[in-house]
């Protein structure tokens, strides 16, 4: 007679990955920490009453393309057959100075590297591997991207980004054939539109991908300093084979 029930780690061993509520941060540990500029970019746990739930300030300091990161210290997802991907964070900002942050939350390559958002609000980084969602500088929407080097794909969507709410993002690969992944996108689990009303799916090529990191990443586009709230980092992948 079995009495012994598996734990739900167990059950869920086909899965690898993390979830982070970020009760507490050390870097590098779990996660690597990143600051680039002309000083005032920091990654810190919040204090008071913003540490409720567990929460990570990512800050730029008021100095124009400062950088500030936070992502998964191994870079250990890689797109595969039979190996589909799952990426969502919960985050909060308000925008300093009106439609200058620049923002990704994700997997890439460079999360945690100078220029995942390029400088002068020029959009996200022009060669890069990785799936995920950004916010460009001189914009005030989310965008939906997906790169495999310099074979880039970004669709602007209809929906707002940042306010004084929360929103959780959502990236989802699937694959559908030896080479192809299926790349949808949601917020506040609500698929991505783009402009003209329609789903926002991106069809990739996932054969010698890189290895991907997940994790969020803000610059500034102004003199302004912009702080985004990390409450959670969630990245699962499947296993390549049933254990």
């Amino acid at each position: 007679m079995k009495i012994l029930d598996l734990p739900q780690r167990l059950r869920e061993r086909r899965l690898f990955g993390v979830f982070d509520d970020f009760e507490w941060f050390l870097s590098p540990h779990l996660w690597s920490s990143f600051a680039s500029g002309a000083g005032g970019a920091s990654v810190a746990v919040a204090s008071g009453a913003a540490m409720f739930g567990g929460v990570v300030l990512l800050t730029t300091g008021a100095t124009l393309n400062n950088e500030a990161a936070l992502g998964t210290t191994g870079a250990v997802f890689v797109p595969g057959a039979r190996q589909p991907l799952l990426y969502e964070a919960l985050l909060q900002f308000n925008e300093a100075a009106t439609n200058k942050a620049n923002l990704f939350a994700g997997f890439s390559d460079v999360v945690t590297a100078t220029g995942q958002m390029q400088p002068g609000n020029a959009g996200v980084k022009a060669s890069f591997n990785g799936f995920g969602l950004c916010k460009v500088g001189n914009t005030n929407v989310w965008s939906a991207v997906s790169s495999k080097g310099a074979v880039q794909t970004v669709t602007p969507s209809q929906t707002t980004a940042g306010g004084p709410a929360q929103q959780s993002l959502r990236v989802e690969i699937n694959e559908i054939d030896a080479q192809t992944a299926e790349v949808t996108f949601f917020v506040n689990s609500q698929q991505l539109l783009d402009t003209a009303g329609r789903p926002i799916k991106h069809l990739v090529n996932y054969t010698a991908f890189a290895n991907l990191q997940a994790g969020v990443y803000v610059s500034a586009g102004s003199a302004a300093s912009e702080v985004v709230g990390v409450d959670y980092i969630a990245a699962y992948q499947q296993r390549g084979a049933f254990v």
